[in-house]
């Protein structure tokens, strides 16, 4: 099974289980911080109406909130992943037959006090061997489309004003997830053409694409977890499906850096006719 987290803000952050994939006979879950606040104001002041309003949104389905005391069935590491800001995109082994894949800087048009995005991450925890092939196809969509993948999730998250409190999109969650997991597995795309296979396994970081100017070395050790380490890639040194200009910009500035190290490396050597043959064959292959 494929458990659908946030970790959102609604009067400060908070680690929220949205649903399940296997939700198939509810449309919105709902997150509702002032229920409790209505439900002692209506036994303070017995008032009939409030208790019958309560009443009507108690019945509705409720987003849980972790606590000390309930983690609401994510493993520690887990938490911790989502502490991190080191990363885009993780797709890691949990523990046991528990995957998650973590898409950071979603965001929904929430704005701050001073006009500012509000991002929030969302996650995608499956507990099942079973659920791995289609975790590994996942991943790879939201890495290749992070662009597109980012506003559509986003969209799952409304505030709702006639229950004052979040309202997430649970049908259409499921109805989007599916229509990933329906496609063929695409290829994750290096700028240098090279395919990044994503193959879950356990005891593994399988995938990370990291933010512009982190090191791989520098966010194995933020994350600080026990886990060998798979495909770890710059977030620009892939090639988004759903942007043509960035990848096309991405490909071109891979292109220059590396002519700059082939003429370095062998003007040294005074072969600089194998540097141009080099440089010609990059040429033909960015074209």
């Amino acid at each position: 099974m494929i458990h659908y987290y946030t970790y959102y803000s609604v009067g400060g952050y908070k680690d929220m289980l949205l649903g399940d994939h296997s939700m198939t006979d509810c449309e919105c879950t709902y997150y509702l911080p002032m229920l409790p606040v209505m439900e002692a104001e209506s036994d303070e002041k017995n008032d009939e109406s409030l208790k019958s309003k309560v009443a009507e949104l108690k019945k509705l389905p409720q987003i849980k909130i972790a606590s000390s005391d309930d983690h609401i069935g994510l493993p520690s590491v887990a938490i911790s992943l989502t502490t991190k800001g080191c990363y885009r995109l993780i797709y890691s082994h949990l523990e046991g037959d528990k995957y998650a894949i973590i898409l950071h800087d979603v965001n929904n048009g929430s704005l701050d006090n001073a006009g500012r995005q509000i991002p929030f991450l969302v996650m995608f925890m499956s507990d099942s061997a079973e659920d791995v092939s289609r975790m590994d196809k996942l991943a790879t969509y939201l890495a290749a489309n992070m662009k597109t993948a980012s506003k559509t999730l986003g969209e799952f998250f409304k505030y709702d004003s006639n229950f004052n409190g979040l309202r997430f999109e649970l049908a259409k969650m499921n109805e989007w997830l599916d229509s990933v997991l329906k496609h063929e597995m695409i290829q994750l795309m290096h700028v240098s053409g090279k395919s990044l296979d994503i193959c879950g396994e356990k005891e593994r970081i399988i995938l990370m694409v990291i933010r512009d100017g982190m090191t791989k070395q520098g966010a194995l050790g933020i994350l600080s977890i026990d886990k060998s380490a798979g495909v770890v890639i710059n977030e620009a040194d892939m090639l988004p499906d759903d942007d043509a200009d960035a990848a096309a910009q991405r490909k071109k500035a891979w292109m220059e850096m590396r002519k700059k190290k082939i003429i370095k490396i062998l003007a040294v050597g005074g072969s600089c006719l194998a540097a141009a043959l080099l440089i010609y064959g990059i040429t033909r292959w960015a074209k």
